[in-house]
């Protein structure tokens, strides 16, 4: 019975070598995660209330935005949407920037390439775009950056959501349903130096006032070796469109617009913000929401592939990473060797009991 016991005590002894080995391994600690996800920062502020603060001057008709690229704010409308992919959320594509993607990201971050970031910028100018259209205030763009060392205005988000908001509030400015006048001074932006001298601000968004014909009569009166372009600007008609599809989708929207019909806006994504300015819901711009995270997803994919499942981290801390990671292995396989070799003495000593009776 003696001997028994003993072996009781010698199997129970290997086990808990066995066991405290396991337990090891199930302690292994995460250092740093591939992908940060965190949702503390704040999503955005508060909807800022209808501004008509532009410069009179038409050539500076655009107000650029007071954002700023090394801190994207949006405005704090909920979405129930989870994402395309885990840490896919629009959220988390907020929380990531600066880190994962954005035109400043520190150099030594593994994060998106420039074409990448510009794509997603373009996405956030046309999300708050199509709010500012809901709430009827095209302002809102203002809370996206505009210009930055070596970013033009032509490129920003900033501008990118006034081209969205502003062309579908003009469109509305013209029938008498927006009486922004800043809407108005704002689609001369791209008019040349030379063709604004031939027209006055004041009177051209007079005749804006009293309709698509009136404004369209102005200009061509203004500007007849226009004509032609003129019509593609203000269209009564899909003829006067000339099969061009940019005037084709702005007819659309004017119409939609007109009618108060939804329904009849053109394909995203123009089509959205119209949607979400009859509707005054920001329910339209969640498709934007969904094609957004799908483009991050694919890019964030696409970089963890490249770089074994880093990312939004520099390149120093990824190689601290593999080392903490390396030596978290060698530590296991130390000790999976010295329970392996408590098994093999308790199997020699459990042996060498029963051989003995």
């Amino acid at each position: 019975m003696k001997k028994w016991g003993i072996l009781l005590l010698v199997v129970l002894g290997g086990l808990l070598l066995g066991l405290q080995y396991f337990i090891r391994k199930g302690e292994k600690k995460i250092v740093m995660q591939p992908m940060p996800v965190s949702t503390e920062q704040p999503l955005g502020v508060a909807l800022p209330p209808a501004t008509t603060g532009y410069n009179t001057t038409p050539e500076l008709a655009y107000n650029a935005g007071a954002g700023d690229y090394n801190n994207l704010v949006l405005p704090n409308v909920p979405s129930t949407y989870k994402g395309a992919c885990s840490g896919g959320s629009l959220t988390d594509i907020v929380s990531s920037h600066g880190e994962v993607w954005g035109y400043f990201t520190p150099k030594s971050f593994i994060s998106f390439e420039f074409k990448e970031n510009e794509t997603m910028y373009n996405f956030i100018g046309d999300y708050v775009g199509c709010l500012a259209a809901a709430r009827s205030d095209v302002s809102l763009c203002e809370t996206l950056p505009a210009e930055g060392v070596g970013i033009d205005l032509n490129f920003s988000p900033s501008f990118y959501c006034r081209s969205r908001s502003g062309q579908i509030m003009f469109y509305a400015y013209l029938l008498g349903k927006n009486k922004d006048y800043s809407v108005c001074q704002a689609s001369l932006f791209d008019v040349t130096p030379d063709n604004l001298a031939k027209i006055t601000v004041s009177d051209y968004c007079q005749a804006a006032s009293k309709g698509i014909e009136s404004v369209k009569e102005y200009m061509t009166k203004a500007m007849p070796e226009y004509a032609k372009e003129i019509k593609r600007a203000y269209p009564v008609s899909n003829s006067d469109c000339s099969g061009d599809a940019t005037c084709f989708s702005g007819f659309r929207s004017y119409n939609a617009i007109k009618s108060g019909d939804a329904s009849i806006c053109p394909p995203s994504p123009g089509g959205a913000s119209c949607a979400a300015f009859i509707t005054r819901s920001a329910a339209p711009c969640e498709p934007i929401i969904k094609d957004m995270s799908k483009v991050y997803c694919g890019y964030v994919e696409r970089l963890k592939k490249k770089t074994g499942g880093y990312i939004g981290m520099s390149s120093e801390a990824m190689q601290a990473d593999i080392a903490q990671k390396k030596l978290q292995k060698d530590r296991e396989s130390l000790q999976k060797k010295e329970a392996e070799k408590g098994m093999s003495e308790v199997n020699k000593k459990v042996k060498k009991i029963l051989g003995k009776e």
